[in-house]
């Protein structure tokens, strides 16, 4: 009997490390999911860098070199993006009154709450619906 007692409780200890484990492990790829979906400087920057830096297996010089490139890229995506943004949200916003027109009135009430809902998490995150976000 205390040897069964012992054994339930040393699985006890040993199931709770793995959830404990697994819960630190979601969290920790979700923020780093959500910084990198976000955009947050240099995020983009890094993960890209040290995926190729695995892959090719860069040295020092050539890791710079890379970073410079990548920096490079991302300020003319930029550009891009804000160069089509305006044309982008036209688009987004047809498509949001496309979906409402579909819908019956009590859906139309969600729909507009839920836009409004986004639009509010955006704001009060300093964020932008775009680029990066999808707005529905």
């Amino acid at each position: 009997m205390k040897n069964t007692k012992a054994i339930i409780g040393i699985l006890l200890i040993f199931v709770l490390g793995i959830a404990c484990g697994a819960l630190l492990m979601h969290m920790s790829c979700e923020s780093r999911m959500n910084a990198f979906v976000s955009g947050k400087p240099g995020m983009r920057e890094e993960v890209l860098l040290k995926r190729l830096s695995q892959k090719l297996d860069l040295d020092e010089q050539q890791r710079v070199a890379v970073r410079e490139i990548i920096r490079g890229t991302q300020a003319e995506m930029k550009q891009i993006r804000q160069q089509f943004k305006p044309q982008i949200m036209q688009t987004l916003e047809k498509s949001r009154a496309e979906v409402r027109k579909i819908l019956r009135p009590d859906q139309q009430k969600k729909y507009d709450q839920y836009i409004a809902e986004r639009k509010a998490r955006w704001a009060e995150r300093g964020e932008k619906p775009f680029p990066g976000k999808h707005p529905e």
